[in-house]
């Protein structure tokens, strides 16, 4: 049923800032047509924002949500962001915040 989600390929990874994502996670959401992205970084960011599309252009955009993480030794910022209405059988460039990846969905 979700086999079509089975082929994530990595194509740019770019960093920009000082805040390197670590543990970067691309999961299903609510329904069948669309993903949840989520990363964490070190250091506070600007909010996500993530722009995806079906070409380069990346014509679609979402504005995604940080969580604070604070412990007695360390501070995490996990950001998250939804692709919504994704199409089957059709290959995705998206950039959010840190990362440009192409999923085929």
């Amino acid at each position: 049923m979700h086999s079509f989600f089975a082929l994530v390929l990595l194509c740019f990874v770019s960093i920009i800032g000082a805040s390197t994502p670590e543990q970067v996670h691309i999961s299903l959401g609510e329904d069948a047509a669309s993903m949840v992205v989520t990363w964490v970084t070190f250091h506070a960011t600007p909010p996500p924002i993530i722009q995806y599309g079906p070409t380069q252009s990346m014509t679609f955009k979402h504005v995604g949500h940080t969580d604070v993480f604070e412990s007695s030794d360390h501070t995490r910022y996990i950001h998250t962001g939804t692709l919504p209405s994704l199409s089957p059988n059709t290959v995705y460039c998206k950039f959010y915040m840190f990362l440009i990846k192409v999923i085929k969905i």
